[in-house]
């Protein structure tokens, strides 16, 4: 992964941090102008924040294999994109060698991913069945929700950048496919609705199915979209049987399936000798924040209380 952050007073020293991509940037609106730029990029995904003090205008083209997925997360009016109002609270999707024209407004901030359109196909294939990534018809923005998914995700994309070498290769996979299932669910809830029909026993087959899975693979964490195309079922059929079954969503219950691996760990003899960190890297719990977050609100004590309760019995 590679990461880029830069602070600029000029749009065009501005565009050299992203890569790529052939545009122009043009100051409207008269002051000394404050460009930020946040600019991740992994094998499949860019990802750039941008914030402009001044109004500015965009012409450019997004580049041949790859499709765009553009979000305004801060404005104090609305800008336009391709004609259409650019405002918070809708996700705009613009296709491989489309070209564009964006007028963003004083102190606006836009987030940016663009997908390889390759790797939105392969991941479309099972787990969206009903999305087609390649569809150049009218452009219509799509209204969104996900904003606290998305924030985390943006935040888990830049720590990335940070980890060493072993790690980025775990992470950044699953890191992909987190986003591009958010995304396509987006794209998905927003277009026909798919059908689904499943036995209870074909339900409680799959949860089965996918606890073997996760569990087989406690080292190198399972995407749902992973998932969906080892089982050939659809997001919203594994979705629905898991709400069926269980009462919660997969990727809640896989969670809690992997954290409590984890606290068996830190109880076992075995496992003594390993700090919390170690057992969580082993488990593919790379962020140990997240990890004691997510722990505590499911078990209501810390991993190091678990641990230290273990230690008091012997």
């Amino acid at each position: 992964m590679h990461r880029v952050v830069s602070n600029a007073n000029d749009v065009t020293a501005h565009l050299s941090g992203i890569s790529g991509w052939e545009q122009s940037y043009y100051q409207m609106t008269p002051g000394k102008i404050d460009c930020a730029l946040d600019f991740v990029e992994s094998s499949n995904v860019q990802m750039f924040h941008e914030r402009f003090s001044e109004d500015v205008a965009q012409y450019g083209a997004v580049p041949l294999g790859v499709v765009s997925f553009a979000l305004p997360v801060r404005s104090s009016r609305a800008g336009t994109l391709l004609g259409k109002p650019f405002d918070a609270g809708n996700v705009y999707v613009v296709r491989a060698g489309q070209e564009f024209i964006t007028h963003t407004t004083r102190q606006m901030e836009t987030l940016v991913f663009a997908i390889s359109v390759e790797r939105l196909k392969s991941a479309a294939e099972w787990a969206y069945p009903t999305v087609n990534v390649t569809d150049r018809s009218t452009f219509a923005p799509l209204k969104t929700t996900l904003g606290p998914e998305l924030s985390v995700l943006v935040s888990l994309f830049r720590d990335a950048n940070d980890a060493g070498p072993k790690q980025r290769d775990t992470r950044e996979p699953l890191l992909e496919d987190s986003l591009i299932d958010l995304l396509l669910q987006l794209v998905a809830q927003n277009g026909p609705l798919e059908r689904v029909s499943l036995t209870e026993a074909v339900r409680c087959e799959l949860v089965k199915r996918c606890r073997e899975i996760v569990l087989a693979r406690n080292d190198n964490p399972v995407s749902i979209l992973e998932l969906c195309q080892a089982l050939r079922v659809s997001r919203r059929a594994l979705q629905e049987a898991f709400l069926s079954i269980t009462g919660t969503t997969p990727l809640y219950y896989l969670r809690a399936i992997r954290l409590g691996t984890v606290r068996q760990l830190l109880q076992s003899d075995e496992h003594s000798g390993k700090t919390i960190g170690d057992i969580a890297a082993s488990l593919g719990f790379f962020h140990l924040g997240r990890l004691t977050g997510d722990y505590k609100q499911l078990f209501s004590e810390l991993p190091s209380e678990t641990r230290q309760r273990r230690f008091q019995k012997v």
